[in-house]
């Protein structure tokens, strides 16, 4: 039997049936570890930061320093620097009565009266400032004044550190008026300054423009100085003499002194007393509390206990015993003591 012997072909490899695959694809490699700069590196560059900051920090500090030693003047600031509105003014000297004041060149000065002789004191010296229709007038060391008071309205008012009252009020031809003084109620509408009296008033039609004026009063009254006298608002006196009358005076009372005078020469060396046959009027208030005059007698008692002491009685029984017993109390010294020409104080010298 024949044997067909068939030689096999030899089978196809598998993996050559298989489609190529991809080459697979190598993992990126890991970034190599980072080595830290050594701290002999680190130094300089720290060193080199820190000076660079300190400079930039010192140049600012010098920058603000200089900006705030020299600020640059603003608008609003040269707009608000203070000027004096009397700088330019004329000045009025009066050595006579020791006083002066500025007042504006527009206004005319008239001296209405140089004054009157007063026993060797010039007194009732006037003058006038004009201006349109106002006018301000002033009188020194004022005599004679009379009248009935007014009580009137205003504020309180300072004259070269004098406390006192600026007023208001209308005079019967109708034209208003602005003044000084001592006290609204019961009031002349003048002020005594160390027992001199002065008048101070400004007037001008109603129809006016008061108010301009009044600012312009008000400059010149800002300007005025007692030139001859210090702290004029606590000046005390005190002297000794003889009241001769207790007269009212208004809703209070004056008194009408004879202060003693001393004459010490060769006619005689140990000084004695004579009479002034002119008195002196102070004022006191009994309507203002805490304003009564302080008294005190070393002989109010003496008749009925025969005793001499220091006694404080109120005014108003001194008052009574003056109008009872005015044959004693007109021939006996007295202290007076005076503040700013308002009595504060009467107090008995024992004689025995």
């Amino acid at each position: 039997m024949e044997i067909n012997s068939h030689q096999l072909a030899p089978s196809p490899n598998l993996e050559s049936s298989l489609p190529p695959q991809p080459a697979p694809v190598p993992d990126s490699p890991l970034p190599a570890p980072s080595r830290s700069l050594s701290p002999w590196l680190l130094l300089p560059i720290f060193l080199i930061f820190l000076g660079i900051s300190g400079y930039l920090f010192w140049q600012n500090r010098t920058l603000q320093s200089q900006l705030t030693a020299s600020p640059s003047p603003t608008a609003s600031a040269i707009a608000m620097a203070p000027t004096d509105p009397t700088a330019d003014w004329q000045t009025y000297i009066n050595n006579e009565h020791k006083v002066s004041f500025k007042y504006p060149s527009s206004w005319d000065l008239k001296i209405e009266n140089a004054g009157d002789n007063d026993n060797g004191q010039t007194s009732n010296t006037v003058l006038f400032l004009t201006h349109e229709k106002a006018k301000i007038s002033m009188t020194f060391n004022l005599v004679g004044i009379g009248g009935l008071g007014m009580d009137l309205e205003g504020e309180p008012f300072e004259l070269d550190g004098i406390k006192l009252y600026k007023y208001h009020r209308t005079y019967s031809n109708g034209n208003q008026g602005i003044g000084i003084t001592d006290q609204l109620k019961n009031t002349l509408g003048v002020f005594k300054v160390n027992g001199i009296t002065y008048s101070f008033a400004l007037s001008y039609p109603s129809n006016e423009n008061g108010s301009a004026y009044e600012i312009i009063f008000d400059q010149i009254l800002s300007t005025f100085k007692f030139t001859q006298t210090q702290n004029l608002d606590s000046n005390i006196t005190k002297k000794i003499g003889y009241i001769k009358s207790i007269k009212p005076n208004y809703d209070n009372y004056a008194l009408d002194i004879d202060y003693v005078e001393w004459i010490n020469d060769n006619n005689a060396p140990n000084g004695y007393r004579i009479n002034n046959p002119i008195t002196t009027t102070e004022k006191l208030y009994t309507d203002v509390p805490g304003a009564e005059p302080k008294v005190t007698l070393q002989t109010y008692t003496l008749e009925t206990d025969g005793q001499v002491k220091n006694e404080s009685v109120t005014f108003s029984q001194f008052l009574d015993d003056f109008q009872k017993k005015p044959e004693k109390w007109t021939n006996t010294l007295f202290w007076i003591e005076s503040t700013n020409g308002t009595v504060t104080s009467i107090t008995e010298q024992y004689q025995p």
